[in-house]
């Protein structure tokens, strides 16, 4: 008898899992450094739309909401929905917190609760390399973003951290989250690097989302003959790396 076990099916094994996932994150970006990267690349405005998976205590939420956009949060962590941005947002601005929905949900594989093509800005800040389908998550990140939409995604390079002692960082796959290997990843999902920066041993990158009619799929472009210019030049400033 053999059993084929799916990610999801091997998540589900973990009773744990979905109560005793840590609120703390998202490192870095929780003081709002996500939200102020992305406004200095690409002006985030009152009534544009955000998404961010791994909302952690809320704070990236909180200032979005409070700046007049409309906000979707998705994290693993029900107690999330208590956290001490979406806590404070809800008992000093109501009319900002009404801009606020907030989902419990596995991003590895379950679709988010947008409509396709809503969203003008989505991050991910040290969340992607907890993923066991971050394939998965990044296409959902595509489906929603507009075409120009921006992403703004950090992790922490497993090549200065890596590990399970105090200071270290556990990832799903281990040398994946690197500069070069991430680029490629995300160039073949037709994002553009507009910025990139190291604080620390974090990695951050704002990428344009890129979308029109005949783009290749990521698994017609890895079996197919195609070459660079042919897969890229719908990039508008694709300048060939």
């Amino acid at each position: 008898m053999t059993w084929e076990a799916t990610p999801k099916d091997l998540q589900k094994a973990n009773a744990t899992a979905h109560t005793n996932y840590s609120m703390e994150g998202p490192g870095v970006g929780a003081d709002g450094q996500a939200f102020d990267l992305c406004d200095k690349i690409s002006p985030i405005v009152p009534g544009q739309r955000v998404v961010e998976v791994g909302y952690g205590h809320g704070f990236l939420m909180q200032r979005a909401a409070e700046e007049g956009c409309y906000c979707t949060g998705i994290d693993i962590g029900p107690a999330c929905s208590h956290g001490k941005g979406i806590t404070a947002l809800k008992e000093n601005n109501l009319e900002a917190f009404d801009r606020v929905q907030l989902f419990c949900a596995d991003s590895s594989h379950e679709a988010m609760p947008l409509p396709d093509d809503s969203q003008d800005h989505a991050f991910c800040t040290e969340t992607i390399e907890h993923l066991s389908n971050p394939y998965f998550m990044c296409c959902e990140i595509k489906r929603v973003l507009k075409h120009g939409g921006t992403f703004t995604m950090a992790f922490p390079d497993c090549l200065d951290n890596l590990g399970y002692d105090g200071g270290q960082h556990a990832h799903v796959y281990p040398n994946w989250l690197t500069e070069a290997n991430f680029e490629l990843f995300a160039k073949q999902l037709y994002f553009k690097v507009m910025h990139k920066y190291q604080n620390g041993s974090t990695l951050w990158w704002v990428l344009k989302n890129y979308k029109r009619d005949g783009i290749v799929d990521v698994f017609r472009m890895t079996s197919g003959n195609y070459t660079e210019a042919s897969l890229f030049d719908c990039l508008e400033e694709w300048d060939g790396t």
